[in-house]
């Protein structure tokens, strides 16, 4: 039997995400022609597993909220990780905070030291907040415009009251300097005849006017 017949053909494929043809579905050797990954007789692409991002450095009990690591890694609260992947206690839990790893849901299952951490789901990052500064909060900058605002209109009303009271004050004070330089201007009014004589200080008293 002639073993070069029951070679199969292998076709060409450039196309990103597929593989060549082979056999029956390839017309003929290397030419250019692409099939899903999923085609029968292809090679399936294996499947990458995730790095662990941490271990557990003590044991974790059934309804404990609270992971003991070696190390935070690249989690935030809101990932999503899976403790023990690949194991008999494999279960997905969310980050809820750190001090090592606060949890949102309690264990379901009993975990040794040495249990690997893997990243399961990264949470998004809020609207308008910088990734790592979640629990900074948001919308900082636009409380601290509100806030400068309100301090310049209070500072604006605080000199408006103070002119304001400064001249008020400026004119009573004025009006109380007049009132004691007129103290020392007399009138006098007497009779002398018909006529009436009107002195007109306590100055001209010795020179009076008739």
């Amino acid at each position: 039997m002639d073993s070069g017949a029951c070679k199969l053909k292998v076709c060409t494929c450039n196309e990103a995400g597929k593989v060549p043809a082979q056999g029956i579905d390839c017309p003929t050797d290397q030419a250019e022609k692409c099939v899903a990954t999923t085609t029968p007789g292809t090679t399936t692409p294996a499947v990458t597993t995730p790095a662990p991002l941490a271990k557990l450095t003590a044991d974790a009990k059934k309804g404990d909220t609270k992971l003991e690591v070696d190390t935070n890694g690249e989690l935030g609260v809101g990932d999503t990780i899976i403790l023990n992947l690949g194991g008999a206690t494999e279960e997905t839990l969310t980050v809820d905070g750190f001090g090592s790893i606060l949890l949102k849901e309690p264990l379901e299952n009993d975990h040794s030291a040495g249990e690997t951490i893997t990243m399961g789901v990264k949470a998004e990052a809020p609207v308008g907040v910088d990734d790592g500064a979640n629990s900074a909060g948001g919308g900082g900058q636009g409380g601290t415009g509100d806030g400068a605002t309100a301090a310049i209109v209070v500072v604006i009303v605080v000199v408006i009251l103070l002119v304001a009271g400064g001249g008020i004050a400026t004119f009573f004070i004025l009006k109380s300097c007049r009132q004691s330089a007129n103290a020392g201007t007399a009138m006098k009014i007497g009779p002398r005849g018909n006529k009436a004589i009107t002195i007109a200080s306590t100055d001209d008293m010795n020179s009076p006017t008739y």
